[in-house]
């Protein structure tokens, strides 16, 4: 199963600016809608004071004093108390609708960084899940194979540092239990493969072994089966594994004589 990725918000975010386009472009027509209505409201105002300007020049002539002239107090007037207010109040009115509207492509802006940060946080929590999946999975794995390999040490079979115990290489010895435990030290000691620590315990396991202990004996037969090239006749090439350690300890000089 692939490993799920996490996005960066930034791109979450993009995909979610584009699901909005609809709504953000109906709103930018709200706004530029309100605009041509005030505009023509405005109009429709200076309309209606020409108008007024027009009535009140209308009721001057009426009353016989238009030979004073232009009535201009009178307009001036209703100037003020008029046609001014009116055009405040509808200015005042658009700038509420206009500030609202965009009020809303913030929120839009606003919301959209919200969720991205939400779904990136699901998808870290998926892909640690998925990572931890893993691991367990390979965890089991790796259980499975020391399951097979013990069962086949209980069984009897010889070692093999990357199959476990092959009964075709078996030499016996030993009860099921120590077989396995042998098995498992032998295990990890092959992880150490190729050090000088690996070679110095190998070395002591040799003289253990020489000295009559049976688990390091039954260790030194695994190690036969897994190592054939490090014994003669049987028996370790102590000097070969010296030369091995002063080999990995000093890698600068060529070793003499042996062999891998």
């Amino acid at each position: 199963m692939a490993i799920p990725k996490v996005r960066s918000v930034a791109q979450i975010k993009k995909t979610l600016t584009a699901s909005q386009a609809p709504r953000r472009r109906n709103i930018q027509k709200m706004i530029a809608a309100e605009r041509k209505q005030q505009a023509a409201d405005i109009k429709g105002l200076e309309a209606t004071q020409r108008k007024s300007f027009g009535n009140i020049t209308q009721g001057a002539s009426n009353r016989g004093l238009l030979f004073s002239g232009i009535p201009l107090g009178e307009q001036a007037e209703y100037t003020a108390t008029q046609f001014l207010p009116a055009v405040a109040r509808r200015k005042t009115q658009g700038a509420g609708t206009i500030g609202d509207l965009r009020s809303s492509l913030l929120s839009l802006n606003e919301d959209a960084l919200a969720r991205a940060i939400s779904i990136q946080e699901r998808e870290k929590d998926r892909r640690f899940q998925a990572l931890e999946a893993q691991k367990a999975r390979e965890a089991a794995e790796r259980e499975a194979a020391r399951a097979r390999a013990a069962a086949r040490a209980a069984s009897g079979g010889g070692f093999s540092p990357t199959l476990g115990f092959d009964p075709t290489t078996a030499t016996g010895g030993g009860g099921g239990q120590e077989k396995q435990r042998a098995m498992a030290d032998v295990g990890q000691l092959m992880n150490r493969k190729g050090t000088a620590d690996f070679y110095r315990e190998i070395q002591a396991i040799n003289q253990s072994a020489g000295y009559g202990n049976q688990y390091d004996k039954m260790k030194l037969q695994l190690l036969r089966s897994s190592l054939p090239g490090m014994f003669q006749n049987n028996k370790l090439n102590t000097g070969y594994v010296s030369r091995l350690i002063n080999l990995v300890s000093n890698p600068h000089q060529n070793m003499r004589g042996g062999s891998w």
